[in-house]
């Protein structure tokens, strides 16, 4: 809180990454639409206008997808691995691409309430399921696939990786 309250008018903006992209969200005097219906915001534009927190995460990752050679997805098509703040950008990329249904595949139910909210507020519905629930099949199955498990779950990714097998 103190370093964004002290910053001067030599700062354009911000970068932010997690835990910041929720925390500073009580200090912003605007979000953006998208920021608002994930529940995270990644850019802080600061200006006359005050602090403006800004979601590039989902145009982000719907363009990688299309890099990649997704295109339109059909429900239940996609899968995202993990329930944080960035996995609440995946469903909404999904959702945008086609898939209000993606799979989210989680280690804490507890803690994914805050990606279902955010699917609720976008018309989407995700299902939710454990990495102890799933096997490599999901992911063998599935048209897309979205990881934001951050480096400390990344044991429970490579399992369910190399229990596809190629894909």
């Amino acid at each position: 809180r103190r370093f964004v309250e002290s910053l001067g008018p030599q700062w354009a903006g911000l970068s932010l990454t997690m835990p910041l992209k929720r925390l500073v969200q009580p200090l912003l005097d605007t979000q953006s639409a998208t920021a608002l219906a994930v529940g995270s915001v990644n850019t802080v534009v600061l200006g006359d206008a005050g602090r403006a927190g800004h979601n590039t995460d989902v145009h982000g990752i719907v363009a990688a997808l299309g890099e990649g050679g997704v295109g339109a997805l059909a429900p239940g098509d996609s899968v995202v691995l993990g329930g944080g703040a960035t996995a609440a950008s995946a469903v909404a990329a999904l959702a945008a691409l086609g898939d209000p249904e993606p799979t989210v595949v989680v280690r804490s139910r507890e803690r994914a309430g805050e990606v279902l909210s955010a699917g609720s507020r976008l018309g989407a519905s995700p299902r939710l399921a454990g990495f102890d629930e799933v096997d490599g099949g999901l992911l063998a199955g599935c048209a897309a696939a979205v990881s934001t498990v951050p480096a400390s779950g990344i044991d429970a990714v490579t399992a369910l990786l190399d229990q596809a097998g190629p894909v």
